[in-house]
């Protein structure tokens, strides 16, 4: 077997790889109104909402602010924001937030929004990083 196809090989198997990892999301938060409040303390924090699918911003708490949030992603994009534009379109509006794993975002968020990563995408990410 030629070198080239050793190096070529698990290049090609990314893709598959990839394609089967999508996995569900969550957010946790807390509606606490000290100001003094520790963001790390987990004993602030409830579970909001989970899935494994897409949605198009919707409240976060039954309308009420949160001070601080935290989140797992998985394969999507999950931004929390500020308000929601009342017109037809349903849009986020205001200060927005990309959850990462393990950060914690200081509010008021109000609503979010998830999107769907491509596992096309991810594939590309991933071998970008390899090669830089």
């Amino acid at each position: 077997m030629h070198l080239s196809n050793l190096v070529l090989l698990p290049l090609a198997l990314l893709p598959l790889v990839t394609a089967d990892s999508e996995g569900s999301w969550s957010i946790r938060g807390s509606t606490t109104k000290d100001e003094n409040a520790d963001p790390n303390n987990s004993d602030l924090y409830e579970d909001l909402v989970s899935g494994r699918n897409t949605v198009v911003c919707e409240e976060l708490s039954n309308g009420e602010e949160l001070m601080f949030v935290k989140g797992t992603p998985g394969d999507f994009v999950v931004t929390v924001y500020e308000g929601l534009d009342n017109s037809e379109n349903k849009k986020c509006l205001g200060e927005g937030a990309n959850i990462q794993p393990g950060e914690v975002y200081v509010g008021p968020f109000k609503h979010y929004e998830v999107k769907f990563i491509p596992p096309v995408k991810r594939s590309w990410k991933v071998l970008r990083s390899w090669v830089a």
